[in-house]
């Protein structure tokens, strides 16, 4: 893009490659709009000297489909917030129409227990043995869409109301709304606490299958610090005794809990303690 502003004042007519960087313009829309201002057809016609109106038609005219392969072959379902935008700006029914019976047909094939379920956590170091099993790559995709609509939602009713659909926006949205969008640890200790409650939630043996009678939760293979939940390499690990329980942790926890009285780690608490640790979370949580 910044090669394109350069070149254009050694071109004497920019007209002569308009497709080209139309063709390109689709690209960074779908892949990066953020790179753009806001106001990011009002400011491209400005540097390529096109009216706007020019500029949104080929859009149209080379990246409708470019946009349908990216959002649903490639799965690249962040490009629908553009998708919608550039649809808007063109107050093309039939394209609306079109968009909304590719996304009716996508949610149709989400299974939703699927979807709804907690995501297996992959644990660095641990042996892809002792690994949960990995989701299904189509229920990766389909939480990936259903999060994108849940967070378009309001501009998707509007988008619909459009062309008269608001009954398969509710459709749209009796799927969507039960579903809950994954959620962000504050940060390093929260991830490690989640992710101790998850692999409490599914241990697995050396068989790697869930529910048999080999299934152990060995707290000691697990790579993050049993005290601060940070993961680490082979030479910065400890081995802590507590209680019998051998865990691993950093060697600045492991000065740590020595010199504060050989204390139990806060993550082999959690792991051995979920229920109550989450009381006592949550209790926190309401005091504030």
């Amino acid at each position: 893009f910044n090669q394109a502003v350069s070149s254009m004042k050694k071109v004497d007519d920019i007209k002569l490659y308009q497709d080209a960087l139309i063709d390109h313009i689709v690209s960074i829309v779908i892949l990066q709009p953020h790179d753009f201002p806001s106001d990011w057809l009002g400011y491209l016609s400005e540097q390529f000297h096109f009216t706007e109106e020019e500029l949104l038609a080929g859009i149209v005219e080379f990246g409708i489909d470019v946009f349908e392969n990216n959002i649903f072959i490639q799965h690249h379902y962040q490009a629908l917030e553009s998708y919608i935008d550039i649809l808007n700006r063109t107050n093309n029914e039939e394209l609306y129409n079109h968009l909304v019976d590719r996304i009716i047909q996508e949610i149709q094939k989400i299974d939703l227990k699927a979807v709804n379920k907690p995501s297996p956590v992959r644990i660095p170091g641990v042996d892809p043995t002792q690994q949960p099993q990995r989701e299904e790559p189509s229920t990766i995709r389909h939480r990936a869409l259903l999060t994108e609509l849940k967070l378009l939602d309001s501009e998707l009713e509007e988008f619909m109301e459009k062309v008269n659909r608001q009954a398969d926006f509710k459709i749209i949205k009796d799927i969507i709304d039960p579903f809950e969008l994954p959620s962000v640890p504050k940060n390093t200790l929260a991830a490690a606490r989640s992710l101790a409650f998850q692999t409490q939630d599914q241990p697995r043996g050396p068989d790697g299958i869930p529910g048999t009678t080999d299934d152990v939760l060995d707290v000691a293979k697990i790579k993050i610090c049993a005290e601060c939940g940070n993961s680490f390499n082979k030479a910065d690990m400890q081995s802590y005794l507590f209680k019998k329980t051998k865990v691993n942790v950093c060697n600045n926890c492991y000065k740590t809990l020595e010199k504060e009285g050989h204390r139990e780690p806060k993550l082999l608490a959690a792991i051995k303690k979920p229920q109550e640790y989450k009381k006592s979370t949550s209790e926190k949580e309401q005091e504030k």
